[in-house]
């Protein structure tokens, strides 16, 4: 078969791949409508009638058993999902700065370990940090040559000594996964003062009116941006797993405040609705960010985009702490 054929049949592949899915995604049209305008009540979620037999649960320290986030790692983070190709970009944009043997690196946010993991290809030293004890479990056991802790950027300033780290990486979702703004630039505060001087603060950024907020295994062929075939960005996904119970989410913005609510409905395998969670996420546009963090005496040195990870609209932005010829030697 030439190549000019082999393009052909992959196209054409691709194209009944996302014609069977829009077809799918069409015939659950009023459900998701629904769902939409359910969630746009934000505040008053927890009190509107129609939701008065849901198993409601708004605060994420109720979040993390075993049943949640082996779920989690499965849809969010399904193992080889961009994670390798992530580690080649952490690589290349900002761990080429360091001998390899003298990084020591921070990973905020560590979730399940899978980024995490993906360090411990790149740096010798590296430390995750989460909130919750089960996320520490699998983590650990996702990321074995890694150091992981419970604890909050935000919370306690002294958690690591002043300079302990060449990078601190706030991965994922884990820069806007707080309650308000307060708490984000405290965070931020917390991990300049733990770089050492010429050390790199790297944030993954998205666009807030852009990125995709759709779960990685809802999309019918992996690694394909469904988003590039839809009129208007696609908000809700949902994602089976093989003992037939299922994650439904909905992510709806609040431009005006500089916020989102990010909803989850966990079924159960005999589809019965098991509980509601609501993340509240502190958003802000990405050039607000970098304006932000540029205030707190770091210097914005480069961004570099996530395409290569399908994800087009996100990107880190890397900042770099005083001292920087000093410490590269230049």
């Amino acid at each position: 078969m030439s190549p000019e054929t082999a393009g052909l049949v992959l196209l054409l592949i691709i194209l009944i791949a996302v014609f069977i899915y829009l077809a799918a995604e069409r015939g659950a049209g009023l459900l998701a409508a629904w769902r939409k305008q359910s969630a746009l009540s934000m505040e008053g979620f927890d009190t509107n009638p129609r939701f008065n037999k849901r198993i409601l649960w708004d605060d994420p320290a109720k979040f993390y058993d075993d049943y949640y986030v082996e779920r989690i790692d499965q849809a969010y983070y399904p193992e080889g999902k961009n994670i390798c190709r992530c580690s080649d970009l952490y690589k290349s944009a900002f761990l080429r700065m360091y001998p390899r043997e003298k990084t020591r690196t921070l990973l905020v946010g560590a979730n399940t370990g899978r980024f995490l993991d993906a360090l411990t290809g790149v740096c010798p030293e590296v430390t995750g940090l989460v909130r919750y004890p089960k996320l520490k479990d699998i983590a650990q056991r996702i990321a074995p040559k890694s150091r992981v802790m419970i604890g909050e950027a935000a919370a306690d300033p002294d958690l690591f000594p002043t300079s302990t780290f060449t990078h601190v990486i706030f991965e994922d979702r884990s820069l806007y996964e707080f309650n308000d703004h307060n708490q984000r630039k405290v965070a931020i505060q917390n991990a300049i003062k733990w770089l050492e001087p010429g050390g790199r603060l790297v944030l993954r950024v998205v666009d807030r009116d852009k990125f995709d907020p759709m779960i990685p295994t809802a999309v019918p062929i992996r690694g394909l941006n469904i988003q590039n075939y839809l009129s208007q960005r696609k908000q809700d996904s949902k994602v089976f797993f093989r003992d037939g119970s299922r994650i439904e989410t909905n992510f709806t913005p609040i431009p005006s405040e500089d916020r989102a609510v990010f909803r989850e409905d966990l079924y159960d395998k005999t589809g019965s609705l098991m509980r509601t969670q609501i993340h509240r996420w502190s958003i802000p546009q990405k050039d607000a960010i970098i304006e932000e963090v540029s205030r707190m005496g770091v210097e914005h040195d480069q961004s570099v985009s996530l395409a290569p990870c399908t994800s087009p609209h996100e990107s880190y932005e890397i900042f770099v702490k005083g001292e920087y010829r000093r410490i590269l030697g230049e």
